[in-house]
């Protein structure tokens, strides 16, 4: 009554890491109504268990290779995590403050990186380092190859004809180049992705020929870090 504060001596220290309710009951006023119902209040004891991560992952089928962009997740039973810290070379590179807590990653050299995260609660408590260490690869330029038209093949004056280009890369495809020279000289470039890619270019021959009628075609390839494919070339003839 009046802003009364009672005061509640445990019969024993709490233990720390702990929770507990406090439950009021029979409370009656000064006439003698007594409170409707229980009321209960719980709160948790000093929190001093440190957070750990078991594990670190990366999803399957991920390509360790240099300029590649990786997702790494920490493994976790913990449900008051506050922030993951993410160190390579035991340098701090980024603090993930949202569950899963993944980082995303993109590989800069070849050869191993060393990588660290560390897990803090949201009262303070610093967690032990997980480690993984990654064998990264080298970019390799792209490829190309021609499937069509065959090498030494005719082509009718004025007649359009059409030549198909595959290209492979290990990360991304970003574009294949196709020159035409002799009787014809032009050059087009498409656009592509993924780590194989078709590309089509059509052509309409010339109506006359001014000299052997040889068209040499050369083609090819860039991929996402603009590594250059080395040129392959074959003739068809007017």
């Amino acid at each position: 009554q009046g802003g009364m504060v009672v005061a509640l001596t445990p019969l024993s220290p709490l233990a720390t890491n702990g929770g507990y309710t406090v439950s009021v009951s029979g409370v009656r006023d000064l006439v003698g109504n007594v409170i409707a119902a229980p009321v209960s209040s719980s709160f948790a004891t000093i929190d001093t268990i440190i957070p750990a991560i078991s594990a670190l992952t990366i999803p399957a089928g991920s390509d360790f290779i240099q300029g590649n962009s990786i997702l790494i997740t920490p493994q976790t039973a913990d449900t008051d995590i506050a922030f993951v810290d993410f160190f390579v070379e035991n340098i701090l590179v980024k603090s993930v403050s949202s569950a899963p807590f993944t980082m995303v990653y993109t590989l800069p050299t070849a050869g191993t990186v060393h990588l660290k995260a560390i897990a803090q609660d949201k009262v303070g408590n610093r967690g032990l380092p997980a480690f993984l260490d990654l064998n990264v690869a080298v970019d390799q330029p792209p490829t190309v190859t021609f499937t069509s038209p065959a090498d030494g093949s005719r082509v009718n004056t004025g007649s359009t004809f059409s030549v198909i280009l595959q290209g492979t890369d290990d990360l991304s495809l970003k574009e294949i180049t196709l020159t035409l020279s002799g009787e014809m000289n032009t050059s087009q470039t498409k656009t592509v992705t993924g780590k194989n890619a078709s590309a089509t270019f059509t052509f309409t021959a010339p109506t006359g020929v001014t000299g052997s009628g040889a068209i040499t075609l050369t083609a090819t390839a860039k991929d996402s870090a603009n590594n250059t494919a080395a040129q392959i070339a074959r003739t068809i003839t007017v």
